[in-house]
């Protein structure tokens, strides 16, 4: 199918569905405490800040750290 602007508004459509969907399950894992099914949305190193939440300062960790830590 040619790409026209239609089928470009139902594809950016889409892509937002699935990226709500994607930030959705990675609130709810971290709401019900799932730190398991939350370390599987994260790289082996992210970059945390919890907004001075905690005796926790700004940086770069492992990503099973992370999880810990919340």
């Amino acid at each position: 199918m040619p790409k026209t602007k239609e089928t470009s508004d139902m594809n950016t459509v889409a892509d937002t569905i699935e990226l709500i969907q994607l930030v959705n399950r990675i609130f709810m894992a971290a709401d019900v405490r799932d730190w398991d099914t939350y370390r599987t949305f994260m790289l082996d190193e992210v970059t945390v800040d919890f907004g001075g939440v905690g005796p926790h300062s700004a940086g770069t960790v492992r990503a099973d750290s992370a999880a810990a830590l919340t």
